[in-house]
């Protein structure tokens, strides 16, 4: 195994294989749209240059190398563009170079796929699985509403600031040798999110059937010196899980996800419940009938 995690960092440094492949992807989406009553002193009008109509805008580099054995390293480094002008740097971080699904993984044709990297949790996958309207994510617009990309809670962060779209990045840190990340931190409603610091393993393919088990590491867990209001220490943890099945025109998916610590904010206040967990389950499936597609999910 050690020797496999020292060719998967020869890639990602040197990226120069006899059987290696890199891809340049994006799609990019832009138009000129009109707007009525719009604003909040009154009716106003607008024509603007706009972009996410139909899809995300996005740039991404992915590759593989093959290791010989059966083994493939594999990366995909993927980043969120606004062609309609400068990209938001600071809302979730997804406007910078990787700062969508990235990671840097091994996969085995006999015992399936590891990867680590900030990328959508194993939970969130199960939307594509029953979805059949794959632009934009329309299913979500119940279903994952509160989709966004950041970290689990930090208790070393003791104020945030408003990003541009609303999001809250903790950006002070409260004393010398603290370091506040600059990303939005999870609440109790964060599922279908792509996460920081996860880890994932996903099995082959048996019969059909493909499970993934993931979790996003406790890199701000609070410090073994610190005495929380209450005597619960503040240690967000993350668990994500999906199972899904497809077979000839049909598919469905199961995932569930659970959060520890998700509700305390970044504070030592009273009063909150610093270990509340929180818990997501969600099922659906798809038949593709030639003419189209239906698919039911639930949540």
């Amino acid at each position: 195994m050690k020797k496999s995690l020292v060719a998967l960092a020869t890639l990602a440094a040197t990226g120069a294989f006899a059987q290696s492949s890199v891809t340049l992807y994006g799609t990019l989406d832009a138009g000129v749209a009109s707007f009525k009553n719009v604003g909040t002193a009154g009716a106003q009008s607008m024509t603007a240059v706009t972009d996410g109509a139909l899809s995300s805008s996005v740039w991404g580099l992915r590759g593989s190398e093959d290791l010989g054995g059966g083994l493939t390293a594999y990366f995909q480094m993927e980043s969120g563009m606004n062609p309609d002008g400068r990209p938001i740097t600071t809302d979730g971080n997804i406007g910078v170079l990787g700062g969508r699904d990235s990671y840097l993984g091994l996969r085995g044709a006999s015992w399936g796929q590891f990867q680590v990297g900030g990328f959508s949790t194993a939970y969130s996958n199960v939307a594509s699985i029953w979805n059949a309207v794959s632009s934009m994510g329309h299913a979500q617009i119940i279903m994952g509403n509160t989709d966004t990309t950041g970290t689990a809670p930090n208790p070393n962060c003791n104020a945030n600031v408003a990003g541009p779209t609303g999001a809250t990045p903790a950006t002070v840190a409260p004393s010398a040798g603290v370091w506040c990340t600059q990303q939005v931190e999870g609440n109790a409603n964060s599922f279908h999110r792509r996460t920081s610091n996860y880890i994932e393993y996903g099995t082959p393919n048996m019969s059909g059937f493909v499970g993934k088990i993931g979790t996003a590491l406790a890199e701000n867990a609070e410090p073994s010196t610190a005495t929380p209001a209450g005597g619960t220490k503040f240690k967000p943890a993350h668990w994500s899980y999906l199972l899904t099945w497809s077979g000839g025109p049909f598919s469905a998916g199961i995932g569930y996800e659970t959060h520890t610590g998700f509700r305390a904010g970044n504070t030592a206040a009273t009063g909150l419940i610093r270990d509340a967990k929180d818990k997501g389950t969600t099922i659906g499936g798809k038949w593709n009938f030639g003419q189209g597609e239906l698919g039911i999910g639930w949540e």
